[in-house]
């Protein structure tokens, strides 16, 4: 008996009931009821967190859902007048209600598109902002209540007003919704997250107001049948706007949380880096004054203050010469490179003219490598830069260029400008360096030359010195190589720190 009873309650009879039930008064107030319920609650979900966040999509969301629960809350107030108290559900009777629901509605499908189209509006793809759009919808409805009460009150063409106004109201929101599934379907909106979704969304709100504009024109929004087949569409849109919505926050959360992740790392990495900083400046320091009491014992050593030594042990103490002047180049090093990564180092700007790089010095280090050095250098090319770092680059560049420049090679030293900046190159015909290590030359540590197969003498600090010295001024150091044909290094700065005479 109870079975028969359950298949005697799912029949297609019992069914039609039920949909005309929801056609009627009661049904309507059971499902703007629901509806006021389910929009509430959504609204203040995104109330709480565009309060939390202050986007402005969110807000658009929010004043959306609030514009949904208004026309709903009017909705359930309307049908509960009319089935618990005396009030004849007639359009002469109402002058205000129809163009205020038709208006929320239109309200909430502008606040939609904006919301969730947002990318396109941000980016200026789409040129008509928000304030413009729902001014536009406002004129527009204060044009048709006026129509509407001048009909009502004058007692004529009150069908047609509400014939006319009902159309409108529906083509304009029909037209919306088409513009966004044109964008969504037409346009490069990679910048849209689930956009599949979205448009999903607007393709289910589209149904409504086709139904309801072809039961307007044909059965003069008489046919209950056709308003049952359009009552849950938007609703099914809804329900799809907010798996976005809630998708959208859940990927925030997740955002949110790997942010603060990202944070807490990001601090154990600076604490660990000012850790480092402290210990190799102080290890650095520490180990400059045994440095220099050995440089003093082998000068006194060498001049032969202790008595007289051999020719041998003079070579073993060139050699300890030798290896402590380079551990104190490395520890001089390691403190400049340190001062300048943890942005301690500050640039005394002043004039300096390129020309002076002409010096003896530089010209006798290539000669007694018999390599040939010239100067191709405008007059007076005076830069505006910190001379003695700008020197420790230049003298980096230039001992690179020597040391792998076979003798009876050449070095040329160039200096132009464009618009944007001015560059000195160093040009050697020395044995060129592979792409594989031209990426990796400003590492620090990082040598061409295996340690294995080393043969020329060098800390591996130099060039990433150099780099972070040129980073300082704003200027950048481009790199032209190929293997036994020798390399171009040059110095790029901005224009702004040229001044020619």
């Amino acid at each position: 008996m109870a079975i028969t009873e359950i298949f005697s309650f799912l029949s297609i009879d019992s069914f039609h009931r039920f949909a005309f039930f929801l056609g009627s008064p009661e049904g309507e107030f059971y499902k703007r009821s629901i509806e006021l319920v389910i929009y509430t609650m959504l609204s203040y979900m995104i109330i709480s967190e565009y309060l939390r966040s202050r986007r402005i999509e969110l807000k658009y969301l929010m004043i959306a859902f609030v514009s949904l629960m208004a026309h709903r809350l009017m909705l359930v107030i309307f049908y509960a007048n009319i089935i618990f108290g005396q009030v004849v559900l007639t359009g002469a009777n109402f002058y205000f209600l129809p163009v205020i629901l038709g208006t929320l509605e239109l309200i909430t499908m502008v606040l939609l598109l904006n919301a969730f189209l947002f990318p396109l509006f941000k980016t200026r793809k789409i040129n008509i902002n928000i304030e413009t759009q729902l001014i536009i919808v406002l004129v527009l409805a204060m044009v048709i209540e006026i129509f509407w009460l001048i009909a009502n009150f004058s007692g004529s063409n009150i069908e047609f007003s509400n014939f006319f106004g009902n159309i409108i109201f529906i083509v304009v929101q029909f037209i919306l919704i088409l513009f966004a599934l044109y964008y969504l379907s037409t346009r490069k909106v990679e910048k849209i997250r689930y956009r599949k979704k979205i448009y999903l969304a607007f393709s289910m709100y589209l149904i409504t107001p086709l139904v309801h504009l072809v039961n307007i024109i044909f059965f003069n929004d008489t046919s209950l049948r056709l308003r049952l087949v359009e009552q849950p569409f938007p609703f099914i849109a809804i329900i799809l706007f907010t798996q976005v919505i809630y998708l959208k926050l859940a990927d925030k959360v997740y955002l949110r949380e790997k942010l603060e992740r990202s944070e807490k790392k990001y601090m154990e990495v600076k604490a660990l880096n000012e850790l480092k900083d402290e210990f190799v400046s102080t290890v650095s320091h520490e180990l400059r004054t045994p440095i220099t009491s050995i440089k003093l014992y082998l000068s006194l050593l060498k001049s032969k203050k202790f008595g007289s030594i051999t020719q041998k042990q003079e070579e073993a103490l060139e050699t300890i010469k030798k290896e402590n002047d380079r551990l104190a180049l490395l520890i001089n090093d390691i403190l400049s490179l340190s001062k300048l990564e943890a942005g301690k180092e500050k640039l005394n700007m002043a004039l300096f003219d390129l020309n002076e790089l002409k010096n003896p010095i530089y010209t006798n280090l290539a000669k007694e490598k018999k390599l040939r050095l010239s100067y191709n250098i405008p007059e007076n090319s005076v830069v505006n830069v910190d001379i003695d770092k700008f020197k420790q680059v230049f003298i980096n560049l230039f001992n690179n260029a020597i040391k792998f420049t076979q003798p009876g090679g050449s070095i040329i030293i160039s200096v132009n400008k464009t618009a944007k900046d001015w560059r000195l190159s160093i040009q050697d015909t020395g044995i060129g360096i592979s792409k594989e290590h031209i990426k990796r030359l400003f590492d620090k540590f990082y040598q061409v030359e295996g340690h294995m197969t080393r043969t020329q003498k060098g800390t591996g600090l130099g060039l990433a010195i150099a780099k972070s010295i040129v980073d300082l001024h704003g200027g950048n150091i481009e790199v032209e190589s190929e293997e036994g044909k020798g390399s171009i290094f040059t110095i790029v700065m901005p224009i702004n720190q040229l001044t020619s005479s």
